[in-house]
Parts: C-alpha cells; structure tokens; sequence
C-alpha cells in the first residue's frame, strides 16, 4: 500500500459510520494489503508486529459489507474497535472478544497532583523505556509494550492517535538510576476542553507496589495543570481490576460513550 492510497483512504473515512482507521498512521501499516476500498467499504490487511498478529483495519456503514471480508487468512487475526451490536455476528465468523477499552475521565487535576518535579525521557534512553513497556507485556489484555521507535516517535509527535493531538513526553521513575516506571502524556483540546492525555503507565512487575504507578500520575497532573489542563483522559481495560482501582482512587470514572472492543480468532 503506496503512502498516496493510505491517505486517499483517511480522507474518504467522513463517508463512513463505523472505522478503526481513526488513529490509524501510514509507518504502522505500510506494508499491508487492500482488500477493499468503495463506497461501501474499505478493508485493509496485515501483520502488526507489535502485537504479533494479523488484524483487519476497516471502515464502513452497514456490518454486512464488513462480514463479508472477515475470510480466514491466517490463524492469528484480529480485528478491533468493533460496534457492540456487530460483537455476536463477528462471534459466528470464529472470532472471540480479547479486550474491552472504556474512556476513563477526571477533573480533579488539584486534588491529586504532585508536585514534584518529573524527569522526562532522553533520546539516549529511548529504548530503556521501551523495555519498561515490554516487561508489562499482557498486564491489560491486548497490551504489547511500545517499541524504541515508537517512543521516538511519541516525543517527535508522529505517533499522535489524535486529531488535535498538541504535544508529547514521557516522564520517568527510577531507583538508584534504574528505570522502573514510565508514563506517556499528551495534551489536546484548547481552553475549557484542554485535556491531558495519559497514553499509558507502565512499571516493571518487580516494583508494583511501591506506587510508582500513583506517583507519576500525580506528576502528571501537575504537569497538564502548568500547560491549561482543565482534564484527563485515559483508556482502560474492564479487566484491569488493578489499573481500574488505581484509577478510579485518583478520580477518574468512566465516560458514558460505547468502550473499544477487540477481537481475535
């Protein structure tokens, strides 16, 4: 798929109801295939090397013209942000539901920030950071860690999944100058809708409990409430019960909009 057809694509997802194409980028999916683009549908596919397996990307109106795409190509396929009423039709095609993602919201920026100043990642410990992601692997189902690359992408603000997406760090926690912990914010909206974005926290399994985790949420806090945050947003998996219950302890709760749902076969 040429960079020229991957954008002729996101500018036609206006005609569609339902896409998971959205925060799609072309460097993620250069190389896979069309299998459909009309103005009933369109359906691309390949291999996500982050994830490890084949997945279907799409857009369109009716669930029919996407069902009829949904051909066995591989053994390891998935396909994600699935409209909740389509989940029992995908069910008889063979896939299962791995993941459920809600938005999470709070704006008691205040009440939970802390104010200690946080360090932010270096280029030269890029992929230091990648690793604390990696070692969180399968925390929250469909979670895979992020590569060196991506974190470079992140801060470079090529890695955005947002359409007014402004800006991007990662702050850092560390003992004894190893890296335990990682949080990746952003920020979006302007005025009374500017949020914080909180992309994910992660922390090496053999430093849970210490509250990592908390601390950097604090900080970024702090951090959203410098640059005009009036909010947070985060997306947390429904079976996360160690996540949620961290979360919702520093205010966040759950919007009233339809969750992501994933699935694979």
């Amino acid at each position: 798929m040429t960079e020229e057809q991957f954008d002729e694509m996101k500018n036609r997802l206006q005609q569609f109801s339902f896409t998971s194409l959205k925060y799609a980028n072309y460097e993620e999916m250069a190389d896979y295939v069309i299998l459909s683009i009309d103005d009933s549908a369109i359906i691309i596919y390949g291999y996500n090397s982050e994830g490890k397996r084949y997945e279907y990307h799409w857009a369109c109106n009716h669930k029919e013209d996407l069902l009829k795409q949904l051909q066995k190509r591989n053994n390891n396929e998935q396909i994600t942000f699935v409209p909740k009423d389509w989940v029992e039709s995908i069910k008889n095609l063979g896939f299962d539901i791995y993941a459920i993602w809600n938005d999470y919201f709070t704006d008691n920026l205040e009440e939970f920030a802390n104010s200690e100043e946080p360090k932010f990642i270096s280029p030269s410990n890029y992929n230091e950071a990648s690793k604390v992601t990696l070692s969180c692997k399968g925390q929250s189902r469909g979670f895979t860690g992020q590569s060196e690359e991506w974190m470079k992408q992140w801060i470079d603000n090529r890695e955005p999944a947002s359409p007014d997406y402004a800006s991007g760090c990662v702050a850092i926690a560390e003992i004894k100058q190893e890296m335990i912990g990682v949080i990746c914010i952003g920020m979006y909206g302007s005025g009374d809708k500017t949020t914080l974005w909180v992309r994910e926290v992660a922390v090496k399994p053999e430093f849970h409990g210490l509250g990592t985790a908390r601390k950097l949420i604090g900080q970024a806090f702090a951090y959203g409430l410098k640059h005009g945050a009036k909010k947070s947003f985060l997306m947390a998996d429904e079976c996360n019960d160690n996540a949620l219950y961290l979360y919702r302890s520093m205010g966040f709760k759950a919007g009233s909009d339809e969750g992501q749902i994933d699935m694979i076969r």
